[in-house]
């Protein structure tokens, strides 16, 4: 196996380090060897004074400028491959964020969806053979049917809620927000309350688009851990920032003392990937709030 090349700003370093040496020794050995020739006679003492100074400007002066000048370049490509690992490192952050994002749709789909849709085959079966027999029980039946599928469409709202919708691409943030907020009881199982604050305009999409799943991935964790019966939504737009704080009025948790989980870490990596600064206060009994605060860029808001 073949050992990976180190970057290109190792390599201008170590060229930084010997390319100076290298010059002056080159021009030491011209001036004095292949110009002068040996033994060395130096019958004129300006002659002496003129080999002198053309030692100097050719044999110091010009390493010191390549060295400089190999710094520069060594630092410009240091900060550039440190700009492509952050960038990276996001890219892989996110991509595991949305394999972990699938799996959870997927084993919601499974342990909701699935089961639901199974009952609603066996009651539909009952009802067929109980039709003429036993009237009264078809309706019973039907009832629990009707339950049933109630819950499967709220299964399925809630996985397509938590991919991008159509509304984010076409409406903005904030009437996509004023939706979620209209279907979010039928959604969710809570009641979303929602303030906006400043001027309300279109943000940068991946402002918007992390925003939105923070929004999600925040309401799916009050829903299935905080027994939360309301989320309230603050959403705070400035000309160059935008900040977000969701609060709600859950069973809460000791923060100090209870690890990170999946949807917080999810949060946090978002906004990191965004630039932004995440902040969590949390009580026992008495809910949680998040906040979040995004840069907008100044050409992208003005």
């Amino acid at each position: 196996m073949q050992s990976q090349r180190p970057p290109v700003s190792e390599r201008v370093a170590q060229l930084q380090r010997v390319m100076p040496l290298t010059i002056a020794a080159l021009v030491i050995f011209y001036q004095l060897v292949i110009i002068r020739g040996l033994p060395l006679i130096i019958p004129d003492p300006g002659e002496t004074v003129h080999y002198t100074l053309e030692i100097i400007l050719y044999g110091v002066v010009g390493p010191v400028i390549t060295w400089v000048t190999l710094g520069w370049i060594r630092r410009w490509l240091q900060e550039k491959e440190q700009v492509e690992r952050r960038l990276w490192e996001q890219e892989q952050r996110m991509l595991q964020i949305r394999d972990e994002v699938s799996a959870q749709i997927a084993g919601e789909l499974h342990d909701n969806l699935g089961p639901n849709l199974f009952a609603i085959a066996l009651k539909a079966d009952t009802c067929r053979k109980l039709l003429h027999s036993e009237p009264d029980q078809v309706e019973q039946e039907l009832s629990l049917i009707s339950n049933a599928l109630q819950q499967s469409i709220r299964a399925v709202r809630r996985a397509v809620y938590a991919l991008r919708p159509i509304e984010l691409e076409r409406l903005g943030l904030i009437e996509t927000l004023l939706k979620l907020t209209a279907d979010a009881e039928e959604v969710n199982d809570l009641q979303l309350h929602l303030t906006i604050s400043g001027e309300e305009r279109r943000l940068p999409s991946p402002v918007e688009t992390g925003l939105f799943h923070i929004v999600q991935e925040a309401l799916y964790n009050v829903r299935r851990h905080a027994e939360a019966k309301n989320v309230w939504l603050q959403l705070d737009l400035s000309p160059q920032i935008v900040c977000l704080q969701i609060r709600d009025d859950g069973r809460g948790f000791d923060s100090a003392s209870t690890p990170e989980g999946v949807g917080l870490r999810h949060i946090r990596e978002r906004t990191q990937a965004l630039s932004g600064t995440f902040s969590l206060q949390a009580t026992p009994g008495r809910g949680t709030e998040l906040l979040v605060c995004l840069p907008i860029a100044k050409e992208a808001s003005s």
